[in-house]
């Protein structure tokens, strides 16, 4: 087995505990035995509608799978996060498995990608080698094969060094990183569990994801004075005045830094919002708000001092323009009734190839006989906040597709279920970092 020396002598030049799996037939063998179990887990996701907020169903169905699978020290935190662990067999360092377990509506589509749903969305039918349904893709898929993956190794008997985590967080959708952010802040903390490193599954295609830009929304308010339009003569209309911000937007979207893994940032205004309550009535303030897709690198107070240099810049050039620029944040009620208020923004992340996680990872699946591409995310996910705002090792790994989040066609094809079932094992047992 030269493939599993070679991978082995990597990693301890890397510093990893590596222990490539010389048991990828039975791996396989195993992953294909649980299989109807798997289909009928990730069905019973999929037909429990758990739109933001509403997520008490599905949390009950992710724990009772937990549990029948006798996952140690099963948990639902306060915020409704849903957590177990298979404990590792030495005191070594710990692997996170993480997907939410909110999805969006079912009319809720991608701008272009509106159509009939083929099938009922909580039907979770298959049909053409796929399940499908609201949240196949976004990512209930991923959950189903990340739990069956922590299972499949303790069947084997192939135990991490160090404890292996399995997590459903809620409330994503909108405002992540609201539940991985309570998860980590309290849960976790609690419970005493420290996490090395992180795959998360937001939807890939068996691809390995190193990061996605981050996420933040500004809001520019916009001051001018109030009149009835009758006398609009006495009145400054900030939705007029806000033409001067407008046009500095314009120029600034031209100057954006470029990056060769993710692209140029994106910057768009994307809401607008008077404090007028009557048609009749020239407003008092208006607010623009800005939807800023950010490099690693910058954070977002970066953003909101550029923004202020352009608003500022806007203001010499119309002193009837006058202008605050707040970060936007966003109230938060679990289906647990538990409120939080949280920045509506996400940190930038980016793993290198040469990452020694990313290299083990990527053996890792090599010996299973996967040949993952590098990508990235093109949206923002929870990943950035673990591995943007915290730091940690994290790369994302999925059977799902991105192409079919958010649109009528949403689906997870079950082949790709029980190969990310061995992907996940692999990765977990092969590369967990000391």
């Amino acid at each position: 087995m030269q493939l599993y020396a070679k991978i082995r002598n990597r990693a301890q030049e890397f510093g990893l505990a590596t222990s490539v799996p010389a048991w990828p037939h039975r791996l396989r063998d195993l992953a294909d035995e649980v299989r109807p179990q798997l289909i009928d887990f990730c069905r019973r996701l999929i037909q429990t509608p758990s739109e933001t907020g509403t997520e008490e169903r599905v949390a009950a169905v992710y724990r009772a799978e937990l549990e029948r699978l006798e996952f140690d020290s099963i948990t639902v935190d306060e915020f409704g996060n849903v957590t177990g662990r298979i404990p590792g067999i030495v005191d070594g360092r710990n692997v996170l498995f993480c997907g939410h377990l909110d999805q969006v509506g079912v009319e809720a589509h991608f701008p272009g990608k509106e159509g009939e749903w083929p099938y009922d969305p909580f039907e979770a039918r298959i049909a053409d080698g796929c399940i499908w349904g609201r949240g196949a893709s976004d990512v209930k898929g991923s959950l189903a094969a990340q739990v069956y993956a922590a299972h499949v190794l303790k069947r084997l008997g192939q135990h991490c060094s160090g404890d292996l985590i399995v997590s459903g967080v809620a409330h994503d959708e909108p405002a992540f990183p609201a539940g991985i952010k309570y998860l980590f802040e309290h849960t976790l903390r609690h419970l005493g569990w420290d996490v090395h490193a992180a795959i998360v599954g937001p939807a890939t295609g068996l691809d390995i994801a190193l990061g996605h830009m981050g996420k933040v929304e500004l809001d520019v308010w916009i001051n001018g004075i109030s009149r009835h339009i009758s006398r609009q003569a006495e009145a400054i209309n900030p939705i007029l005045e806000a033409r001067t911000l407008l046009d500095q937007l314009a120029r600034l979207e031209t100057e954006l830094p470029c990056s060769t893994e993710l692209g140029q940032e994106i910057m768009a205004p994307t809401i607008m919002r008077s404090t007028s309550k009557h048609s009749a009535h020239i407003p008092g303030a208006c607010s623009v708000t800005i939807n800023w897709r950010f490099l690693p690198g910058r954070s977002k107070d970066d953003l909101l001092r550029q923004l202020e240099a352009v608003c500022a810049e806007a203001a010499r050039s119309n002193p009837r323009f006058r202008f605050l620029v707040k970060e936007r944040t966003l109230d938060v009620r679990s289906y647990t009734g538990l409120v939080m208020t949280v920045p509506a923004s996400c940190a930038a992340f980016l793993m290198t190839r040469e990452h020694p996680y990313v290299k083990g990872a990527m053996e890792a699946l090599h010996a299973v006989q996967q040949a993952p591409r590098v990508t990235t995310w093109p949206v923002p996910t929870h990943a950035g906040y673990v591995g943007g705002t915290l730091g940690i090792p994290t790369i994302g790994y999925s059977p799902c597709e991105y192409a079919y989040n958010h649109t009528p066609e949403d689906r997870v094809a079950i082949q790709a279920l029980v190969d990310a079932i061995i992907g996940y094992a692999a990765i977990a047992h092969g590369v967990a970092p000391q």
